[in-house]
This record gives structure tokens, sequence and C-alpha cells, in this order.
């Protein structure tokens, strides 16, 4: 007898600031890029911001669990900020095999709860459309539409100075992670967001502190050929690999 296809069921933790109106924005993005790969996909919207809301893990399972972006600091007298992680350290303290991914502040929040450093980058923001493959990161992406290039777009204020330990850098500059057990994809670009939504943001949380020719170089990029797709592709692929064969 045939097995019951059963659809993955990703979580996400919707991690941005509501009231500045780009939270439909965000997760529609998501349910866009994620279905875009396996349209059966069930997905799961969390608020930990305004209704302290987490998957709770002794009732459901889910496949994944995404921490999405935000703009709040990583500041540890912010409760919310606080909880999110403790929730991390927890649960990988309790769960190992449960398939975390980190996108942007997301990325950032697993670090800093698992030990890396978090910095606001001393020499303004950071825009960049292709980040360097480290060897670990042409063996997890091998197939990019540039050789040694992976063409997704970044924008941030704040990086990963020092990966958590244990992590193998994927992209220069700590800009994606994997940890030691594979369990746990971190990425600080936005794979999930277009050009158009990318350049809006861009030109209203980065474009004034840009030097001059940052923004023309980084549009340029922005609308030629991305990874976008192959990323989710590849995600989608990772977390369906039973964990003890990554």
């Amino acid at each position: 007898m045939a097995v019951p296809h059963k659809p993955l069921r990703i979580a996400i933790l919707q991690n941005d600031t509501k009231s500045e109106g780009y939270g439909n924005d965000f997760m529609n993005s998501f349910l866009t890029a994620i279905h875009g790969v396996k349209p059966d996909i069930e997905i799961s919207i969390f608020d930990p911001i305004e209704k302290q809301e987490y998957p709770n893990l002794d009732n459901d399972k889910y496949d994944a669990i995404i921490l999405s972006g935000g703009t709040t600091e990583h500041d540890s007298t912010i409760p919310w900020v606080e909880k999110m992680s403790r929730f991390v350290c927890d649960t990988v303290a309790a769960r190992p095999d449960q398939t975390l991914i980190g996108i942007c502040w997301g990325h950032q929040a697993i670090h800093r709860a698992l030990g890396g450093v978090v910095r606001r980058i001393p020499t303004g923001p950071f825009v960049q459309v292709g980040h360097e493959l480290t060897p670990a990161g042409k063996e997890f992406f091998p197939n990019t539409t540039k050789e040694d290039i992976l063409a997704i777009n970044t924008m941030h204020h704040t990086e990963v100075l020092e990966p958590a330990p244990g992590f193998q850098v994927l992209l220069a500059r700590n800009e994606a992670c994997l940890s030691a057990n594979k369990n746990i994809l971190t990425i600080q670009a936005h794979p999930e967001i277009g050009p158009v939504f990318a350049e809006e943001l861009v030109r209203l949380h980065f474009e004034k502190d840009l030097a001059d020719g940052v923004m023309d170089d980084w549009l340029r990029k922005l609308n030629g050929d991305l990874d976008n797709g192959l990323v989710w592709q590849r995600i989608v692929q990772w977390i369906e690999t039973p964990a003890d064969r990554r």
C-alpha cells in the first residue's frame, strides 16, 4: 500500500515591525517564494511581537521554522527579542534535529542566541547583489547562475561579525552559515524579496546613507539574473532531506 503524501509544514516567526506597514508584504513574499517551489507546503505564521505567539513544539511538528527579517535592535532589554533568543536556545537544546532557518534579522538572532557576535556595521549600511561562495557554500549551493557567486539581494545595517560556534560559513562576510549538525541554515540576504519590493525598501531605509555610485551599481545587479528561485529550491530540498543524511 502506498504511503499517503504528507506536505511539508513550515512555521514562520514574523519578526518585522508591523507599524511600518510591510508585515503583509514580507509574508506574502515568503508565501510566493515557497509555494513557487511546492504549492502544497503548509505554512503557519506566528506573531512573536504583539501576540507573543510561538509554535507549540510539544503538540505540533514543523519540518522547518523560519525566523524572518526585521528592524528591531538585538537588545536583551527588549522583552520579545530576549524571548526569541530563549526560544532559539531552548529549541536547539531540546530538539537538536529541528530544522531552523534565519533570514536577515533571523540570521543575526540565531547567531546572537547561540554565542556569536552581532554588531552595527561601523562603516554604514551594506547593500549588495552577489556574494562570494566559500568552498562549503559551493557544496551547499552547487548550481548558481554565476560561478563562485550567489546572486541574492542583501540590505542591512547590522551584521554577524562572528558566527556562533560550530557554524560553517557559506558566503563571504558571514552572509550565510550552516550549523555543524546541518540542521540550522542562516542567510543575511532576502531570497524571498523580488526586485520591485527590494528597491522600495532600499530607497526608503538605505539610499540616503550609501556612498556615491553604490545605489546605481546595486540597481543594475538587482535587475539582472538572480538566484532567488534556486535558493528556495535548495532550501526545500534540504528541508526534505532527513537530518541524518544532510
